[in-house]
């Protein structure tokens, strides 16, 4: 009886802190898309794939500012897609937590 009520303790436990991963997952994945977003704008548009098009921005002045822009949206972007991945296989925990005490 004890140990019955131990382990439907733990699942619970186990339950409620893995919900609380799945609402971190998905606020964080919001967050980091809207960094990503944000570097990227401020990063402006690329370069016109072009010889030309190249060397006219490596004489802006505010190249090293952009590439840093761009170099942060894509590391948030590749964080936002972990991420993001991570609230989808939470969201299919969940769906299977709920179909799991549904049929007790």
């Amino acid at each position: 009886m004890i140990k019955q009520q131990a382990a439907d303790s733990l699942r619970i436990f186990g339950n409620g802190i893995n919900a609380l991963a799945v609402l971190a997952f998905a606020f964080l994945t919001y967050k980091l898309f809207g960094l990503a977003s944000h570097h990227l704008a401020a990063g402006g548009p690329f370069p016109v794939p072009s010889a030309d098009g190249i060397k006219a921005f490596a004489q802006l002045p505010d190249v090293k500012q952009r590439l840093m822009h761009w170099t942060l949206a894509w590391f948030y972007g590749i964080g936002t897609a972990g991420l993001g991945w991570m609230t989808l296989l939470g969201i299919r925990w969940t769906y299977h937590a709920v179909l799991r005490l549904l049929s007790r």
